[in-house]
């Protein structure tokens, strides 16, 4: 499992969790994120 922290342009944290291949956007601000670190 890979996830991604986005921050998003009202500095609130989203996660991204990929898995097989899919791309869960858990994200309740649902605003233009940026891919960052990658976070394990």
């Amino acid at each position: 499992m890979i996830m991604y922290k986005v921050i998003n342009q009202n500095g609130n944290y989203g996660i991204i969790i990929m898995l097989n291949s899919s791309i869960e956007q858990r994200n309740p601000h649902k605003s233009c994120g940026d891919f960052s670190k990658l976070v394990k």
